[in-house]
Formats: structure tokens, sequence, C-alpha cells
């Protein structure tokens, strides 16, 4: 499916549940999720872009978090502490913007404790 195809379709679809049903799937519930369930892209609640954004920032700790140990355990070996100072800074900007968007949103469907969107916040 091409990239334009998705474009403007919600995170999830509610042919998801009958599609989980269908194969004898009980659909998970925020209970299920733990501490997963503040995220927004885990709920109805948030605004598609809170959602949207938050999910990019949990894929990119996610893409770059093996990739960033790596390298700082090569820069801990080589005693390169620049190096290392600059990928836990990388490491904690990355963890920073996810936790601050790992709050549920509030009546407008923006996460609480998250900038606002007219760069006011």
């Amino acid at each position: 499916m091409s990239p334009s195809l998705l474009s403007n379709l919600p995170l999830e679809n509610a042919a998801l549940l009958t599609t989980l049903a269908s194969r004898g799937i009980a659909v998970p519930t925020a209970r299920d999720c733990g501490g997963l369930a503040a995220y927004p892209f885990l709920t109805d609640r948030a605004s598609p872009e809170v959602a949207a954004g938050t999910l990019d920032a949990a894929l990119t700790l996610l893409l770059e978090g093996p990739g960033l140990q790596a390298a700082l355990d090569e820069a801990t070996k080589r005693f390169d502490m620049d190096e290392q100072a600059r990928l836990r800074a990388r490491r904690k900007e990355l963890e920073d913007r996810l936790k601050a968007q790992a709050r549920p949103p509030d009546s407008n469907g923006h996460a609480t404790g998250s900038p606002k969107s007219d760069g006011t916040g």
C-alpha cells in the first residue's frame, strides 16, 4: 500500500475490532496496556495530530535506541567522554520527548504538559 493511500486515515480502524473478534481475540483494554495507556496514540480522546506526534516519538526512540546504546558502549570502550556525553544527551532528548507527550489528553485532545501547537507553550 502506498503512503499516499494511508494519509488522513485514523491510527486505529473500527474494522480492527471485528477482525480481532472474528479470530476469537479479545480486544485489549486500557488496563491490559499497563503504563502504555497514557500514550495518546492508544486512546480515542487524543487529537489525531497529538496521537501521531506521540507515535512518532515512540517509534523514533524504538528505532534509535539500540543504535545509541551500541554507540555508547563503543564510546565507553574508547574512553571517549565527549561522544558518551553527546550520545547520552540524545537518548535523554528522545526519552524526554516521549515522556512529555505520554500524558492523558485534555478536553481539547492535546497531551497535557505538551507544547501548544501555536508555539506559545
